[in-house]
């Protein structure tokens, strides 16, 4: 028995009134799980569209899952295994889901049951692919739950004071688990929790780069704000890294583009790239790197991608390096561009279209970079997008599948 067409359609052009309705349903009958998700995108209405983003993707290959969308469901279970998502969470949220449609769309017995079917067979992959990883992670020397670690090191990283480096230690000096470039790590501070890119990592800790949000309302709280203000040796619990990695095994050059705290993924490929370098496995490393960042001014640059430039191009490998200031005026360094990066500002700094383009960004410039390049016949396969908050439409649908932008599409998503 297959799904009706009818239904297929709704799931392909699924509104987000039905995944609000989910949420509605989901926290109503399952408060515990309010934890796991991000206030502010539940307020703003991404996670809703973010959903409803997946369960399109999901109809429009529901019968034979696309390739696409297996690459689209490894990068949401690694999300799942970093808020350590079980699989008994997974009836609660198809007993919602089904809820939520159907009392929007006058589901029938039979489009009920199979509409359950087809979840179970989604779910059971899911579950599956969440296992693999826990038994990998704790394979690999990780842990359960939330390790603690304390703040070994803390400094502004620019003039204005809204960005801080951190570097944080294992309480007895155990050993970490090793990161790869682009995994991110699960923070709890105070029963909240953050996702974070890791910039670089040794035996016994992890290097951060955070932008700090300022919060002025006393009901809301800040895990950045927290982190910038407290003191040395203050405790937090960490998961153990997770996300797809990026790989390093083509020699096409490789284009870095980020804006503002996006630059974080750009330092951690650096730092994989220069690692590689040093352990003699340069074979299959891109033949050179471009590296562009986009930030408000003087005041607002952190300067943590010149060093790794340096060490880059003291190893020998060819490395270009722009900067765009989005509000400054002027700027005396030549290598800095005044305004925002834009189709003929790019095509006049690059030598050429033919590369792998990993872009960090908000969600609305990493759009408008995409169409440029779309525009310009570049490959879905040399574009990567990695973006704040829970993806959403504004990605072309060619590109599903591969981006893995920030935090998951799925109904177990948290920045």
């Amino acid at each position: 028995m297959t799904m009706s067409q009818n239904l297929i359609s709704l799931l392909k052009n699924c509104p987000t009134q039905y995944t609000k309705k989910f949420y509605d349903i989901l926290f109503s009958e399952n408060p515990e799980l309010l934890s796991v998700f991000n206030k502010t995108n539940q307020e703003n209405g991404m996670q809703s569209e973010a959903l409803a983003e997946f369960i399109r993707l999901w109809a429009n290959t529901i019968e034979n899952y696309s390739e696409k969308f297996m690459n689209r469901m490894k990068e949401v279970a690694e999300k799942h295994v970093s808020l350590q998502i079980k699989a008994e969470d997974y009836p609660k949220v198809g007993k919602a889901l089904i809820k939520a449609i159907g009392s929007v769309y006058n589901l029938t017995e039979e489009e009920t049951n199979l509409l359950l079917e087809s979840y179970k067979k989604l779910s059971g992959l899911f579950i599956e692919i969440e296992s693999n990883r826990y038994n990998q992670i704790q394979e690999s020397g990780g842990w359960e739950d939330y390790k603690e670690f304390i703040i070994a090191e803390k400094t502004l990283a620019n003039i204005q004071g809204d960005t801080i480096s951190l570097t944080l230690k294992t309480v007895n000096g155990e050993k970490v688990l090793p990161h790869k470039p682009e995994q991110y790590i699960t923070m709890q501070v105070n029963g909240v929790q953050r996702h974070f890119t890791i910039t670089d990592s040794g035996e016994d800790y992890y290097k951060l780069l955070i932008k700090v949000k300022e919060v002025t309302d006393n009901n809301s709280f800040s895990v950045t704000q927290y982190l910038r203000d407290a003191e040395m040796n203050t405790i937090v619990g960490l998961r153990p890294p997770c996300g797809i990695p990026f790989k390093l095994d083509n020699v096409i050059p490789l284009v870095l583009i980020s804006g503002g705290s996006g630059e974080s993924n750009s330092i951690a490929v650096m730092q994989a790239i220069k690692e590689s370098i040093k352990n003699g496995q340069s074979d299959k490393l891109p033949s050179s790197i471009h590296i562009i960042h986009s930030t408000q001014g003087e005041n607002s640059d952190t300067h943590q991608l010149d060093l790794p430039v340096e060490q880059l191009r003291d190893l020998g490998l060819k490395v270009s390096y722009d900067k765009y200031y989005t509000q400054d005026s002027y700027s005396k360094n030549n290598t800095i561009h005044i305004g925002r990066i834009n189709e003929k500002s790019l095509n006049s700094i690059l030598d050429n279209h033919n590369n792998n383009y990993e872009i960090c960004a908000s969600l609305s410039f990493s759009a408008n970079l995409q169409q440029i390049l779309k525009g310009w016949g570049v490959a879905e396969d040399n574009i990567h997008i990695e973006g704040f908050g829970p993806s959403q439409e504004v990605f072309d649908s060619y590109l599903i599948g591969q981006d893995n932008p920030g935090s998951s599409v799925c109904s177990f998503a948290h920045e």
